[in-house]
């Protein structure tokens, strides 16, 4: 045998023992506790709301039991998914033993009495799903009595609501509260603020019709606002009536 056998024949053992190496870390690795989930990083924006702990009990991980790359992450956004307070979740493996969660929460829009002083967050699905902490939701408007669960109109309270804000009534008042009334229809009780930052709260009659509050009613309103803001003037009431038209009724001193 030539020294040129005796290479080929060294190059042929030195490829076995790398393929050897290769397998024996390949066993190890999967059988080393090396990548065992040991840990769980939570990044949640309101640890009141839902906790990092409730976060890790809820994803179902049992920690040292499973490895990192066997870790269905399907499984475990729909298990955290069944929080009513998560909007969305994000998971990253961090090897060799992290899994890193983050989760984006629902924003409340109103809390609604869902029985008689029983308050629920509602979001933007209009679905009343959570428990009110009325100290955390207290800024929030309420869609007040049983009128909007009873008939379903919750979305369209919070349509009330979102046009509000989005057409400037909020710069001039603001709307904490929203009923129903016999005789009256939708009724808004809003707050606005004269010179010296006094309070002035008032009634706002919105009509019988939800599909008949239109965008140039509201604008109606807030300019109503803004006169009473600039010139000081207290009103009792003010009311939209079916011709779309604005009647003021003066508080007392105005």
């Amino acid at each position: 045998m030539g020294l040129r056998g005796s290479m080929k024949n060294w190059r042929t053992i030195l490829s076995l023992l790398v393929l050897l190496l290769c397998f024996g870390g390949a066993v190890y690795a999967v059988r080393s506790s090396l990548f065992i989930v040991t840990q769980i990083e939570v990044d949640t924006p309101n640890e009141k709301r839902v906790s990092s702990r409730s976060i890790q009990v809820l994803a179902g991980i049992p920690l040292g039991q499973v490895r990192l790359w066997d870790l269905d992450l399907d499984a475990v956004r729909t298990n955290l998914l069944r929080n009513a307070w998560i909007e969305s979740v994000s998971l990253q493996k961090i090897y060799p033993s992290t899994l890193r969660i983050g989760v984006e929460l629902k924003r409340p829009k109103a809390l609604v009495e869902v029985e008689k002083g029983k308050l629920s967050y509602v979001t933007q699905d209009g679905i009343p799903s959570m428990k009110a902490d009325f100290d955390e939701g207290a800024d929030l408007p309420l869609l007040l009595g049983s009128f909007w669960t009873k008939h379903s109109r919750i979305s369209d309270g919070l349509r009330i609501l979102e046009a509000w804000d989005e057409l400037g009534v909020q710069d001039f008042s603001e709307l904490s509260a929203l009923s129903f009334e016999d005789g009256r229809g939708i009724v808004a009780l809003a707050t606005y603020y004269l010179g010296k930052g006094e309070p002035v709260r008032t009634y706002v009659e919105l009509g019988q019709d939800f599909d008949g509050i239109d965008e140039n009613a509201l604008r109606h309103i807030k300019r109503v606002f803004q006169y009473l803001v600039d010139h000081s003037q207290t009103a009792k009431r003010i009311s939209l009536s079916d011709q779309q038209k604005i009647v003021v009724t003066p508080g007392s001193g105005s």
